[in-house]
């Protein structure tokens, strides 16, 4: 039995995971381990599993959702939320060293959607999730040459 698709031209890892604890010492050891592998082992994985359909796409890209609270600066000016900081930092990394080995195949980027209305971000959060689905498409209509890089919608920002 054949793929039930015969390519793939976008790829996005949206799925995460955030429990807000204030430091270390709150979040105990085991969260750590269970945040890693949701926010960085599961996106390595369909990464890594679905390059051979990609390849096939059209302009083929990688989309990885990250935050800006897990960019080098938010890590050194803020220690709460220490794991989700840390896994969403290290999706970064991960996302420059796919970007590296499949430069002129694949796009691969990372997203930072805004802090938003969902799950995740909670009901005090500024913005609505019809505000992540705009930055999602941004980023998707991007020049395919765009590659390795961190954004908001179709603005860059550091990592």
């Amino acid at each position: 039995m054949g793929n039930l698709w015969p390519a793939l031209d976008i790829l996005a890892n949206n799925a995460a995971v955030q429990t807000y604890k204030q430091d270390w010492y709150d979040e105990g050891l085991g969260l750590l381990a269970h945040q890693w592998r949701c926010n960085v082992f599961a996106p390595h994985e369909l990464i890594y599993r679905l390059v051979p359909l990609l390849e096939k796409g059209v302009e083929p890209r990688i989309v990885n959702v990250g935050s800006g609270a897990g960019n080098a600066a938010a890590l050194q000016t803020s220690s709460d939320m220490p794991t989700y900081r840390l896994t969403k930092y290290a999706l970064g990394g991960i996302t420059q060293l796919w970007a590296g080995m499949l430069k002129g195949r694949i796009a691969v980027n990372v997203l930072d959607p805004g802090w938003l209305k969902t799950d995740l971000g909670g009901p005090n959060a500024p913005g609505e999730p019809a505000d992540g689905g705009q930055r999602m498409w941004e980023i998707c209509s991007l020049p395919w040459s765009e590659t390795g890089k961190f954004w908001h919608g179709n603005r860059e920002i550091s990592f």
